[in-house]
């Protein structure tokens, strides 16, 4: 493994973890990311970018609170249409570890069919 892909591990590892807690999730890959799954639907992509880790998942509810983050900080965060958000964190950042929970989670109950959102 080379040192950048070295980095990435910790945080790429601890994000993985966070969505395969969620009942039936597979982890895959989409294009060159890794993509978390249940019930056919991807709720959330995640892969290197730039020397950091970047994560992409739908958001509802909390869309307005990470618009705000975006317009605060657009060079980490970014929300696109129909709820699709990004960030992106340095392999050295602390991850905003409940922040990333709560939008996982978010993302996993909006995109997941709810006959697979229980074991």
């Amino acid at each position: 493994m080379t040192p950048a892909a070295d980095s990435l591990e910790k945080p790429l590892g601890e994000i993985r973890k966070l969505a395969l807690a969620f009942a039936n999730v597979e982890e895959g890959t989409s294009c060159k990311n890794v993509a978390f799954k249940a019930g056919g639907k991807n709720f959330l992509f995640m892969g290197p970018k730039d020397g950091g880790v970047l994560l992409r998942l739908k958001l509802t509810t909390s869309l307005d609170a990470a618009a705000e983050l975006a317009e605060k900080d657009p060079e980490r965060y970014s929300c696109g249409k129909g709820g699709w958000t990004t960030a992106w964190f340095k392999p050295t950042a602390r991850l905003p570890k409940q922040r990333l929970q709560d939008w996982i989670a978010e993302s996993y109950s909006v995109l997941v069919p709810k006959k697979f959102q229980s074991s």
